[in-house]
């Protein structure tokens, strides 16, 4: 009996929108979901990864919520280190490069809420429009 990973609830309106380098865009979340995904490996539970996207005033958030093995304060602090990870074969580029890409790409902000045992939010503040001059 193969174990499926977990299912993701998407959670969006279509009237969220705004101006953001797509394909950079679903890199970062790729990678935000690929770790979300991974922690639930070893584990019964099985509720689904939750991702939302709201529209507030000139921005955008977007939170992708697991319920997997979540991370001690020492994990989570090593998390946005560039080649840091506590993952066989991991390269400890994932959040780094989502980080990247939402602050210094498009002005936004991400935040990393983790409980040991009990799982990870990733949030993404975003604005609907992009400054003129960045990439």
């Amino acid at each position: 009996n193969k174990k499926h990973g977990p299912q993701i609830d998407v959670r969006v309106q279509v009237s969220v929108s705004g101006e953001v380098s797509r394909a950079r865009l679903l890199q970062a979340l790729l990678n935000i979901l690929a770790n979300a995904v991974e922690s639930y490996d070893g584990l019964d539970i099985r509720k689904p990864i939750v991702v939302q996207a709201e529209a507030e005033e000139g921005r955008v958030v977007i939170s992708v919520e697991d319920f997997g093995c979540g991370m001690s304060e020492e994990v989570l602090a090593d998390a946005t280190v560039l080649f840091a990870t506590s993952k066989e074969g991991g390269t400890g580029f994932g959040l780094p490069l989502a980080i990247k890409i939402i602050e210094s790409e498009h002005a936004g902000r991400l935040s990393l809420e983790s409980v040991k045992g009990r799982g990870t939010i990733v949030r993404m503040t975003l604005p609907t429009q992009r400054q003129r001059g960045q990439a």
